[in-house]
């Protein structure tokens, strides 16, 4: 075996010792303190190796503002996080990219025209550790602050890269 095998099976070894249920729960509570808004992972979370090493995390929900008519605002039934290896061996969580699945995304106002999709301070934008997010089956619903109307329509594929 020759030196890039022996790395590749040094790190492999490492990611098989992480704690992923630990790694979510560390996300989950940056994710509370940067936003007041709870992420659940209601399924397995689970460490794929190949092709190239990701926490796959399924039954994913992401809460409403407190106004909101549904107690969440972003659903998806599987998430796939493609992580920086070398990073998170440091201590440090980088993902280089997010893919999610079956998408429910709920946008809607308030009667005062507050947005339930407006988290954070002023600058508030994607996490420093995020680079790249794609969805693959979305249904975004819109909801106005008089709720008179709901419209839903469906995207299949959306992807946000950030620099």
């Amino acid at each position: 075996m020759g030196r890039r095998g022996a790395a590749a099976a040094a790190v492999a070894i490492a990611l098989s010792f992480l704690d992923v249920r630990g790694i979510a729960a560390g996300v989950a509570a940056d994710v509370k303190a940067a936003t007041g808004r709870e992420l659940v992972f209601g399924g397995p979370v689970e460490l794929q190796m190949l092709p190239r090493p990701a926490l796959v995390l399924a039954d994913v929900r992401f809460a409403n503002a407190p106004w909101g008519s549904q107690p969440w605002m972003v659903q998806f039934g599987r998430a796939k996080a493609v992580i920086d290896v070398f990073s998170l061996l440091s201590g440090k969580l980088r993902v280089r990219s997010i893919s999610v699945e079956d998408a429910q995304v709920l946008l809607e106002t308030d009667r005062d025209g507050n947005r339930n999709w407006q988290v954070g301070g002023p600058e508030a934008g994607p996490p420093e550790w995020l680079r790249r997010l794609e969805t693959l089956g979305m249904t975004c619903s819109l909801v106005p602050g008089n709720h008179d109307a709901l419209v839903r329509p469906a995207v299949a594929h959306f992807t946000s890269a950030w620099a």
